[in-house]
């Protein structure tokens, strides 16, 4: 197994550790999905590109809140595994 139990967010994280990115966490026991991991810099548009056309995975953004930052990524909905950039 590699990084988490998504083959396209492994593939994913190794993108983004290639720009320079990092990965912070990757937390578990979520209601809606498996694993959650976080990264330390925005996703950049060349990997947002890349992975939009190489990976069934289906983008998400969320706006910030009182207790969340704004945030965007990838969800994996087979493996319930999502990547989240901050924004």
């Amino acid at each position: 197994m590699g990084t988490t139990f998504s083959i396209p967010i492994d593939a994913v994280i190794a993108m983004a550790e290639a720009e320079g990115n990092q990965v912070i966490e990757i937390s578990t026991g979520w209601e809606k999905v498996r694993q959650l991991v976080y990264m330390a810099r925005p996703m950049s548009e060349k990997l947002r590109t890349a992975v939009t056309e190489r990976y069934p995975l289906r983008f998400w953004s969320a706006d910030a809140t009182p207790h969340d930052a704004a945030a965007c990524g990838f969800i994996d909905e087979h493996e319930r595994v999502s990547i989240s950039f901050p924004r």
